[in-house]
C-alpha cells in the first residue's frame, strides 16, 4: 500500500470520528502526491491535487521542502525573458 493510500485510509478513520484530515508534514508523502499530480493518468491525481493544496503544511517541514523543490518559493514566478534590445542605429 502506498503512503497516499494509507493517508486516505487515515482520513476515512478520522472522518468516522468526526475529525478533519491531519495536515501533511511528511516529505515522502508529499513527494508521492506531487508525482501523482504530475501523472495526468493517475487515478489519485484529483485527490492528490486537493490534498496538496489544502493539507500540505507550509514552512520548515519536510513536506514544505518537497513542495518548494517541486513548485518554487511561494508567490514567486519566473520572469519572462526580456526581448533583445535593438542595436543602436548610426546613420
Amino acid at each position: 500500500m502506498s503512503l497516499f493510500e494509507s493517508y486516505l485510509g487515515e482520513i476515512e478513520e478520522r472522518k468516522a470520528m468526526g475529525l478533519h484530515p491531519k495536515p501533511i508534514d511528511n516529505e515522502a508523502l508529499t513527494v508521492e502526491i506531487i508525482s501523482q499530480i504530475k501523472d495526468k493518468n493517475n487515478i489519485h491525481r484529483e485527490d492528490s491535487l486537493k490534498y496538496f493544496i489544502y493539507n500540505v503544511l507550509p514552512g520548515t517541514t519536510g513536506a514544505a521542502a518537497a513542495s518548494h523543490a517541486a513548485t518554487g518559493p511561494p508567490g514567486r514566478r519566473p520572469c519572462p525573458p526580456r526581448p533583445p534590445r535593438p542595436s543602436p542605429h548610426h546613420g
